[in-house]
């Protein structure tokens, strides 16, 4: 028996963030033994997975309960192989026409989704807020410079979240579905301002045709 402590790493493709899936694999060979040695097989008894799911029997045992807002949609234990073309240092092999070595591999895969409910509650919930009392500004007898801070505020507040959700997730190159409602916000936003500067511009217009109108009127009379 060997108890294995070690960092398994995988590339995680976060594209449907917050209501991604993540699939985590430990996959483990022995280094030496090629596949005509050595065969692993599912120890099924020993994993006391004769009669229950491997998932079920991974959330009986609390083994993933650390990684919190995550839930295990299945589980899979399975032997398949893993096939190399390096000689590996053997010195017979360096003139070999075929120096591919196939090993036998085992395989724990385990696929979870992310608990995005509350997620997204705790982080869209503050934002819908802030945006309808901006849009309801629009109702209330306020002055062009506040309705114009309310707009402003609201793409401050949309540009705050967006940044924590940039620092929550590791270096990517691609948008993410959570990201999209921020760019929606980021225009509802906009369009806030927008009609209030058109607004604020159409005034401006008035006044200054009425004062014209004023000074020809003065001067007719």
């Amino acid at each position: 028996a060997y108890r294995i402590v070690g960092d398994f790493k995988a590339d995680f493709d976060f594209r449907d963030y917050p209501f991604d899936t993540q699939n985590l694999a430990i996959r483990l060979r022995n280094p030496d033994q090629a596949r005509e040695t050595l065969i692993y097989v599912v120890d099924r008894d020993g994993m006391k997975i004769n009669h229950i799911a491997l998932s079920q029997r991974i959330k009986d045992l609390g083994s993933l309960a650390p990684l919190a807002g995550w839930s295990i949609q299945s589980a899979n234990a399975f032997q398949d192989s893993f096939k190399t073309d390096t000689t590996l240092g053997n010195p017979l092999l360096f003139k070999s026409q075929n120096t591919s070595v196939e090993y036998s591999r085992f395989n724990i895969e385990i696929n979870i989704k992310r608990e995005a409910t509350g997620y997204v509650i705790k982080s869209l919930l503050p934002l819908v807020i802030v945006l309808v009392l901006a849009y309801f500004a629009f109702y209330l007898p306020l002055g062009h410079g506040s309705r114009l801070g309310t707009g402003t505020s609201a793409l401050l507040t949309t540009g705050i979240y967006h940044l924590g959700l940039a620092n929550s997730l590791p270096q990517i190159g691609y948008t993410v579905v959570m990201e999209y409602f921020f760019y929606t916000a980021y225009a509802l936003s906009g369009v806030l301002v927008l009609f209030e500067t058109i607004s604020l511009g159409m005034e401006q217009i008035e006044l200054a045709i009425t004062e014209q109108e004023k000074k020809n009127s003065y001067r007719q009379g």
